[in-house]
């Protein structure tokens, strides 16, 4: 069984009381709303910061690949360019 939701955490609990196997997964919508206040933060510290405007694309496009990745099930990757992009 695959429950797919929100992320609502009564729902992320879910799977554990179903008998296996059993898989949660947060539906594409949700997942897409997490992402774009990422783009809207990377915009807006462009806009703001001297020197950051010519590091917006740069940002714009590894935002966007992470969510490309995500929508085609590369999760390991997207994680991976997540803790890369963090690090520096």
């Amino acid at each position: 069984m695959t429950v797919i939701s929100d992320g609502a955490e009564i729902l992320k609990r879910l799977p554990r009381a179903m008998p296996k196997p059993t898989a949660h997964i947060i539906d594409w919508f949700h997942i897409a709303m997490k992402v774009q206040p990422m783009q809207q933060i990377a915009n807006h510290m462009a806009r703001s910061r001297s020197g950051l405007s010519e590091a917006l694309p740069a940002i714009d496009r590894d935002i966007r690949a992470v969510k490309w990745r995500l929508w085609h099930g590369r999760v390991d990757r997207a994680i991976t360019d997540l803790e890369h992009s963090w690090r520096g």
